[in-house]
């Protein structure tokens, strides 16, 4: 694995980490517990799963992408019911308005900018290596 690689792993799980953290504080300081222990319960969760990860990196998983995409399709569906089921947001539609298409637009263009990229260095480093 790239020292590029792991550098962009390690701040993505950082800033994950630390916005986690920000809701942790928040949840504490306003008194609500639920929100606590659903945010200790996702911090927990992505713990397990590092050290997991650490603990299996040698170890081959054949369909482990295949499984991934179908869960995040699951939670898609879920997350669309839940929308869908919500009369506020549905009634709010009319009012996102643009800025909110051009944030999407944005957030999106800037995602696949990014995995083109990381793609790219990947592979030239994949080249490199082949031709040694």
């Amino acid at each position: 694995m790239s020292i590029f690689f792991k550098i962009m792993l390690t701040l993505v799980y950082l800033i994950i980490y630390l916005l986690l953290f920000i809701c942790l504080i928040h949840s504490f300081q306003t008194n609500n517990r639920q929100i606590f222990l659903n945010m200790f319960i996702a911090i927990g969760f992505m713990l397990l799963g590092g050290i997991f990860g650490f603990v299996l990196r040698k170890k081959e998983f054949r369909n482990i992408s295949k499984i991934i995409i179908l869960l995040i399709w699951l939670l898609l569906f879920i997350l669309g019911l839940e929308v869908g089921s919500n009369p506020e947001i549905i009634s709010g539609l009319a009012n996102i308005g643009v800025e909110a298409l051009i944030i999407t637009l944005a957030a999106v263009f800037g995602s696949a900018v990014a995995a083109l990229l990381l793609w790219k260095h990947i592979n030239n480093k994949r080249k490199g290596l082949h031709e040694e």
